[in-house]
């Protein structure tokens, strides 16, 4: 599993919970390496939405998706 390390790529849960779509993607906004627990601002995508949610999550729950 590649976790994510910069701005701009495309990630998903690698672990999504039961009532959550396991193929949603989201976009890094930016990362945060200078805390105990790295985390991420990620942006859903492709969700139709005008105004996708923003959310801030531990890097550690992500994975890059390739390609």
């Amino acid at each position: 599993m590649n976790k994510p390390d910069k701005k701009g790529q495309i990630v998903k849960f690698h672990s999504p919970l039961p009532d959550e779509d396991p193929n949603q993607k989201f976009e890094v906004l930016d990362i945060h390496f200078d805390v105990d627990n790295p985390r991420a601002d990620i942006k859903a995508i492709e969700t139709g939405l005008q105004f996708p949610p923003i959310n801030t999550v531990p890097v550690e729950d992500l994975e890059v998706i390739e390609g």
